[in-house]
């Protein structure tokens, strides 16, 4: 029996197939940017039909994600830290934020996720509608304040940039304070964008 002919066989054996693909697109994108991996390549190296990674992952972009994943559900660990979007939430968030990438493969991976959300357009509209529909929106309606979207995108914004001064460009001291210290430092900026007095804006709540 072929590999191929494994995926019709017991559940087990089909997971055997799609953990390969898995394997062989996450060697394949930590070595070449994911415009140059071609599907046809990922099936070779894990030994099976290219159209499977369709059938298990939607395509290129979908296994992509699946091969750079992270060990927990990051929109479900942010969305704990959040609660119920009270002050305060800023210092929990950020503490969320910093653990979830320390203890998880993400420092690996970081320059890889930021070059391919640059150079694929694909991959960067389904990263942006994931973050804006499983993340900013729900966290939005929770708000109790006026022009929540906007409150809750600038706070994203500053969380995004808390991230790559501290993991992606290493600005020291930033990137050796303890995480606890960082979120203690970072949280009320956070909570000043989410609750505080903004400035005028002509944008809709």
């Amino acid at each position: 029996m072929t590999r191929t002919t494994e995926t019709r066989g017991p559940a087990g054996r089909r997971g055997e197939v799609r953990n390969r693909l898995i394997e062989a697109g996450r060697e394949l994108f930590t070595k070449k940017e994911f415009s140059a991996v071609t599907l046809r390549e990922i099936a070779a190296k894990a030994d099976c039909d290219a159209g499977l990674i369709n059938y298990y992952f939607g395509g290129k972009a979908g296994l992509f994600r699946e091969a750079m994943s992270l060990p927990h559900d990051p929109i479900e660990v942010i969305h704990e830290a959040f609660g119920d979007g009270r002050p305060g939430v800023g210092k929990r968030v950020c503490l969320a934020v910093l653990k979830l990438w320390e203890e998880s493969t993400v420092p690996s991976y970081a320059k890889i996720y930021i070059s391919t959300l640059l150079s694929s357009e694909s991959t960067f509209e389904m990263f942006s509608s994931w973050v804006v529909n499983e993340m900013l929106e729900p966290m939005a309606a929770k708000l109790p304040v006026s022009n929540a979207k906007l409150r809750a995108e600038l706070a994203f914004g500053q969380v995004i940039g808390l991230c790559s001064a501290r993991y992606v460009f290493a600005r020291e001291p930033l990137a050796s304070l303890p995480r606890e210290q960082v979120a203690n430092i970072y949280g009320p900026l956070v909570d000043a964008v989410l609750f505080g007095k903004l400035p005028q804006t002509n944008v809709s709540p």
